[in-house]
């Protein structure tokens, strides 16, 4: 008869522990979930983001080159400017 109450005892505590982890184990998944969703919405900005700013150097590259040819300017030009602000700023 000890030994009977003894395992009804053993099968409500571990019950109550498997009751207890599974809430637990509840609770974390949902905190994943809502992290999950936070790095896809953040992924989708950065994507957009990316996009348009991807479109915009490409418009400014465009207008530079543009803005080369109707100044007469050459690259070789350009390059010594970069060289002489290199130089200025060693000194």
């Amino acid at each position: 008869m000890e030994t009977l109450i003894h395992a009804d005892i053993f099968f409500f505590i571990t019950t109550i522990a498997l009751v207890i982890i599974a809430l637990v184990i509840i609770v974390i998944l949902a905190y994943i979930a809502v992290i999950l969703s936070d790095i896809k919405a953040i992924s989708t900005l950065v994507r957009e983001e990316s996009a348009e700013i991807a479109g915009d150097i490409k418009e400014m590259r465009h207008e530079l080159r543009e803005d080369l040819k109707s100044s007469g300017a050459t690259l070789r030009s350009i390059f010594n400017l970069f060289g002489w602000f290199a130089s200025k700023r060693k000194k």
